[in-house]
């Protein structure tokens, strides 16, 4: 049986220490958040991504509307990461409500 294999991913540390080496620029970093404070419901995170990321940081078209897909969510030493999304968090609270409507 083969076991599944997961990309080895470098703490903020050691990624950053290898970017100033080799004189690559990071992706921007939003802030910096203990997990503790991130919200725990959906309504919450839907808040916190519209107030933390309203507008693109890097809209590369000029027609294009100027609307983030999501941030990147790290841990620092980058064991866990998730992707919060806009559209994922808006299409969950409408099937809620149309769930809550029946």
């Amino acid at each position: 049986m083969a076991r599944e294999r997961r990309p080895e991913f470098q703490s903020e540390y050691d990624l950053t220490a290898a970017a100033e080496y080799d004189g690559l620029d990071l992706t921007p970093r939003l802030f910096r958040l203990p997990a503790a404070e991130l919200p725990k419901d959906l309504a919450g995170m839907h808040a916190f991504l519209m107030d933390r990321l309203p507008d693109t940081l890097c809209k590369l078209d000029p027609q294009a509307t100027g609307r983030p897909e999501g941030i990147v969510l790290r841990s620092t030493a980058r064991t866990t990461i998730a992707k919060a999304r806009f559209q994922d968090y808006e299409r969950t609270a409408r099937l809620a409500a149309k769930t809550d409507k029946k």
